[in-house]
């Protein structure tokens, strides 16, 4: 995008930085943040999103744009900045030949394809599970959803919201609220248990989950309602959902690049439980003397990258997941990812991205065992 005169047009120009409202702690979007509030991290963080707009191809910008400036939506921003980020990173990390954006493949549009030498190539989908990071603040819409949980609820419930069913608008919310506390009083559920209620032309779900989880938002009453903070079950769903959108015509790897900010993003044990279904204590070493981490799924899990209790592989047409967090302060933006490779992948990762990064990966054994290789010394 450019002025009449051909010229760069500035993502936050003095005319857009004008218009957003007074930073106040704890509430506000991003870009009110990131243009308002005066910090050398708030400062850095804009001078590398300007930098990273202005590096892309023209024609890709407008994709960006508008999600960039959104002064009422902090999942539209938190996504188009993972993508960046992403990007910046492929771009730096790995000897790229070509990058195409939002290709047809099944029935989506996967963020990238991307192509390497030898032949190698992969298609990359970008996740931000939170949709609001950092710790910057809600955008006003969900401030009102929790006013109203917090108002209308019944006392003593912690839920966990899927991250793909937060409310747009005012009508949503209420909407959204009457419906579940209706079924909060219907049913009385127990923790563990999941509730489901009409939402625009499906179902929002949620699941009862105990007090004093982390990412949490409490409220003064005791309840307490957490979209911000998707379970290990809720990723899971999303890449298993957003994934067969493209199975139909894959015919390159497919890699989920989840980003979040250091600060919200899940660790190394949480994704070994997201993607082979085990807790940190059942990892071991590699017996070849390396001293490599290892690990063993087991059927019946329920990680991503396991069996069914019937022997059947969960998923084949996901290659891996790349894990990922990022980090602002005065220096700069930095993202560092986490590998964890699918070993009843159809196809396999490019063997140039798992000599990137750390990456689980299979050992090439008959008893199916996994190791961590270490990424680049």
């Amino acid at each position: 995008m450019g002025n009449a005169d051909g010229e760069m047009e500035s993502l936050y120009d003095p005319a857009y930085v004008s218009s957003l409202p007074r930073f106040v702690l704890g509430c506000g979007s991003w870009p009110t943040a990131i243009c308002k509030r005066d910090t050398p991290e708030m400062k850095t963080l804009r001078r590398q999103l300007e930098a990273w707009y202005a590096a892309l191809p023209v024609e890709v910008r407008p994709r960006f744009y508008a999600r960039l400036r959104s002064k009422n939506n902090n999942t539209d921003f938190a996504g188009a900045f993972a993508e960046l980020a992403t990007r910046h990173w492929l771009l730096g990390n790995l000897p790229i030949e070509d990058l195409e954006y939002e290709l047809p493949v099944g029935k989506g549009n996967p963020d990238f394809s991307v192509s390497l030498p030898r032949g190698e190539a992969f298609i990359a989908e970008v996740y931000a599970p939170h949709g609001i990071g950092g710790g910057e603040g809600r955008d006003a819409v969900a401030d009102e959803f929790y006013r109203q949980c917090d108002r209308w609820l019944p006392n003593g419930y912690h839920l966990d919201m899927s991250p793909h069913c937060r409310p747009r608008t005012q009508e949503e919310v209420s909407s959204l609220v009457r419906a579940l506390r209706e079924e909060l009083e219907r049913q009385s559920p127990a923790e563990g248990h999941e509730i489901a209620v009409p939402f625009r032309n499906g179902e929002c779900k949620f699941v009862v989950l105990k007090r004093g989880r982390a990412g949490s938002t409490r409220v003064e009453d005791g309840t307490t309602v957490a979209p911000i903070a998707p379970t290990h079950q809720h990723i899971r769903r999303h890449i298993q959902e957003k994934a067969a959108d493209f199975r139909e015509g894959l015919d390159k790897p497919l890699v989920f690049f989840v980003v979040d900010e250091t600060g919200w993003a899940l660790g190394e044990d949480d994704w070994l439980q997201v993607c082979y279904g085990v807790e940190s204590g059942q990892r071991t070493v590699a017996p070849d003397g390396s001293g490599a981490p290892a690990l063993t799924p087991q059927p019946g899990q329920g990680g991503l990258f396991t069996r069914h209790e019937r022997g059947q592989p969960r998923s084949t047409y996901i290659s891996a997941v790349m894990a990922g967090r990022w980090h602002c302060d005065s220096t700069g933006v930095s993202t560092e990812f986490t590998g964890f490779a699918n070993p009843f992948g159809v196809r396999q990762v490019p063997r140039t991205l798992d000599q990137v990064v750390p990456f689980w990966v299979p050992s090439g054994k008959a008893d199916g065992r996994l190791v961590r290789t270490p990424g680049p010394s």
